[in-house]
Order: structure tokens, then sequence, then C-alpha cells
């Protein structure tokens, strides 16, 4: 198998309701588990912020089939690069919604402040690392 691990960000459109994104995490971890694909998904302020690990053709198709969701706009991949291990390996998709949570705690990439300037991919996965504790 040649893993990967692709991160990347998007703007929700419209913004979700907390039904919608119930229903879209649980619709990603049930086919995240038939194509052996992990990860973990951050929603904040109409705002996403995900990883996705395993075989690098399984973690492309589905990033297609993501750029081609009208959810999501405004896609920027941060990162794809293989892996020797994955980080989240015991979840199809982990998930947190960040929203509601004080802006200041949050990076302004993340909060859609207009101008800012897109993370390095280290720092979304450090934010992925960090809310996915206790997460899956």
């Amino acid at each position: 198998m040649n893993l990967i691990r692709l991160v990347y960000i998007s703007s929700a459109t419209p913004p979700m309701s907390d039904e919608a994104l119930a229903a879209l995490v649980e619709q990603a971890r049930t086919f995240n588990a038939a194509h052996d694909l992990t990860g973990m998904l951050i929603y904040a302020e109409g705002n996403f912020l995900q990883v996705l690990e395993g075989d690098a053709r399984e973690v492309d198709e589905l990033y297609e089939r993501i750029c081609r969701d009208p959810r999501h706009a405004h896609l920027l991949c941060l990162e794809r690069t293989p892996i020797a291990r994955r980080e989240f390996a015991d979840w199809n998709m982990g998930f947190r919604n960040l929203s509601g949570v004080e802006c200041e705690d949050l990076p302004d990439w993340l909060t859609g402040v207009p101008g800012s300037a897109p993370p390095p991919a280290r720092e979304g996965m450090a934010l992925l690392q960090h809310y996915g504790q206790g997460e899956g």
C-alpha cells in the first residue's frame, strides 16, 4: 500500500447546520470504512479543515470527489505527502465542530477572516492533532 496524507481547507457553501454536519460526518465514516481511509475533520465558522490518510489512489479519488462537491468552495490542498504510518489510524473520520468557540482561540485562516494567509501544512496538522485528541 502506498500510504499518503492529504490536508486541505475549504469553505462550506452554504454554512452547514448541525444536522447537515452530522449527516456529512456519518456519510464520510461509512465511505471511509469501506475504502480503508482514516482522518479528522474540523468545521469552524463555515470552513473545513480535513486530513485524509490511506492508499494514494483512494485518497486522491476522494479528494477529487470533494473538489466536485457543491458543499465545498475555495478548496486549497495544504499537503499531500507519503507517510510511513497513519496519524489517525483508529478513526474512519474524527470530527470536531468548533463553531461558537471564541474566535481569538482559532487561527484567522480557519475562521474566514478576510485577507488571512493560508496556513503552512504543519499548522493545519497541529490543529487537527490538538482538537483530535479524544475524538473518533
